[in-house]
């Protein structure tokens, strides 16, 4: 696989607070991607330990010892769905779309529900969260990323 910039170029044991609400953000868009067809795929499992080892996320404080997600990494989401939009560039925009893409091809096919995950939700669908604990308003625009550019 091709190296890239993001995470590629995260120092895995001090990630700026800009890269932990990256990979707060990548960690829970990929969870949905590789959760949407309803087939758990050792290829997306693997490429989901490459790109997020335990110990960047353990350095991030995003698991803990059982490598349940933290409640840091909750509100590290949040925060990423308030602010990326806002700070991040075109190019680093396109690091995550394809870091998502690569996701989603993983398996080896690119299954619609996988894709309707990138596509995000229909503007006029009711919000729900992701999670038991994404339950702020602003994980909507998790499903729909970048949306403040649209």
């Amino acid at each position: 696989m091709r190296p890239m910039p993001f995470p590629d170029d995260v120092d895995i044991d001090r990630p700026s607070p800009i890269e932990q609400l990256q990979i707060a953000f990548s960690v829970h868009i990929a969870r949905e991607i590789v959760a949407a067809d309803g087939i758990l795929d050792i290829d997306e499992m693997k490429l989901l330990m490459l790109v997020f080892p335990d110990r960047l996320m353990r350095s991030c404080r995003f698991v803990g010892p059982d490598t349940e997600l933290t409640e840091a990494f909750h509100r590290a989401h949040v925060e990423a769905v308030r602010t990326l939009p806002r700070i991040l560039d075109t190019q680093q925009k396109l690091d995550l779309i394809t870091l998502f893409h690569r996701t989603c091809v993983a398996d080896g096919e690119l299954h619609p529900k996988e894709l309707s995950v990138l596509k995000g939700p229909p503007a006029s669908s009711r919000w729900t969260p992701c999670c038991s604990r994404c339950t702020s308003r602003a994980s909507t625009v998790a499903s729909r990323p970048f949306a403040a550019d649209r």
